[in-house]
Parts: C-alpha cells; structure tokens; sequence
C-alpha cells in the first residue's frame, strides 16, 4: 500500500497500479518510498471509462492541480476486438485488428493461427499480449475464413470445338482449372465435375474420350497440375443447355458449386 490516505483510505484504492507499457504520468514531486508516484500509478491514457470516478479529488495537488486526473482508476479496461474475413488457403492465418482503445498505450499485438473455414473468436489467438498486465482485458470480435470456391472460371469459355464421330454431334470443349491447394506440399484435394443435366464428354486420356460421361475426377496427371486441379470436358453443340456440380472431394474447406453452360 502507498503511504498515502484520503479520509483513511489508501490511494491504492482509487489508483491502477504501474505495469510495463503503462504510461508515466508528469512528476508529481509527491513521493512515497522516495519514489514519485508517477512510477506507482499508470499515467492516465484516453479512454474515458478509466477515469477515476470513485471520489472527484485526493486532496494532494502538483502544479496547483489534484493529482486524481493524473492517473488511471483501479480496474482500468483495455478493449481489444479482431475482425477480417479471408478464404481458405491450406495455410494458418491471423485475423486483423479491428478496434482497440485506449489507443495511446499500446498497438495490441495478436499472434497464432487457424487453417480451416469458419468462425473465430478471440479465444483462438493471443491477443494483446503485451497490454500491460494491471488493466483488465477485454476481448471481442470474430475473423471468418471462408470456404474456397473450387473453380477460377465462371461461366467457363469454350476453347475450341470437337466433332464425335460416333453421334455426330459437335461438342463445345471447355476447361475448369480449380483453385486448390496444396496442403504441407503435398497432392491437392481432388476435383470433380458431375453433369445434373445435359450430354458432357470428359477428356480421361492424351486424347478426348469419345464416350460420355456423367462424373469425372482430377486427381494427378494431366488433370492436376502444380497444385491447380483441371479437368476438360465437352458440351453438345447447338442450343443445348447443361449444368454441372463441382466439388472438391468431401473437404469442409470448399463450397459445392452449380454453374450452367448455354
């Protein structure tokens, strides 16, 4: 406790105590230990909940003014809130730092990650962790990591035509080059196409596959290349409507996604 009372009651009472990275209050020339009390109490910062509100004056003045709007109340809060929103990449990333206050103390630090979609909280990271340790934290906000969409074209565009002639039908021919990744340098997550509706020819092979196909899957190969899954398939010619599913897998990271072909 301080050497110091109002009407019996310490100091301490109404004072946050200094911790590392509080700020230092003026000198005040009132000294307890031989110490000025500028290096006991946390120096007032701009927040306006951690005013002393307790009591309106101590009755122990430096500059002709009372020291009780030098310092911090006791129980001052430091408000922390992350936010963002990123998509899945196969890597762990940090949410950002959305607000924070007092902001004339310290820029709050946030480190740790997470890999996979969803919602997060601040419970997922270390945040702040170089507030100093006599203001009460406050921790809010969430940082959403999205699922990856698992194609880079939308609508795919025909790169040339192909006749079959096993029905004579012309078919458009197209490409959907994914968007997965590679996860800790390994094999990317499969793609697949399914056709909901429609006639669609899948290219299995160095030539087309003149034989239709409801499903195919990119695992490796020609299909997959560089940690970006490609898969080549034909749509019949001539007004024809079909919409197809692509999928990566069974993996939570990515959406399933219908897009239809005119």
């Amino acid at each position: 406790m301080s050497n110091y009372l109002r009407s019996s009651v310490n100091l301490d009472t109404y004072f946050q105590t200094f911790s590392t990275n509080c700020r230092t209050a003026t000198a005040t020339n009132i000294r307890n230990g031989g110490t000025d009390l500028n290096a006991r109490y946390a120096g007032r910062d701009n927040r306006a909940g951690n005013a002393v509100t307790a009591i309106t004056s101590t009755n122990f003045t430096a500059g002709g003014t009372d020291i009780v709007s030098r310092f911090n109340r006791v129980g001052s809060v430091f408000e922390v809130q992350i936010g963002g929103t990123t998509t899945y990449s196969g890597s762990g990333q940090t949410p950002s730092l959305a607000s924070y206050s007092p902001t004339n103390v310290v820029v709050p630090t946030i480190t740790g990650t997470q890999t996979n979609a969803g919602t997060y909280t601040s419970a997922n990271f270390t945040v702040g962790a170089n507030i100093p340790s006599t203001y009460t934290r406050s921790l809010t906000g969430t940082y959403n990591i999205q699922k990856r969409v698992p194609y880079t074209t939308d609508p795919p565009t025909a790169f040339s035509q192909e006749f079959n002639p096993n029905d004579g039908n012309v078919y458009n021919l197209y490409t959907v080059k994914s968007n997965l990744v590679a996860l800790g340098g390994g094999p990317t997550d499969s793609i697949s196409i399914s056709f909901l509706s429609g006639q669609g020819y899948f290219k299995v092979g160095p030539d087309w596959s003149l034989t239709p196909h409801t499903t195919n899957t990119s695992t490796g190969g020609e299909f997959a290349e560089s940690g970006v899954g490609t898969i080549y398939f034909g749509v019949l010619f001539g007004g024809s409507t079909a919409t197809f599913r692509i999928n990566a897998g069974n993996n939570p990271n990515y959406t399933i996604s219908d897009l239809e072909i005119t």
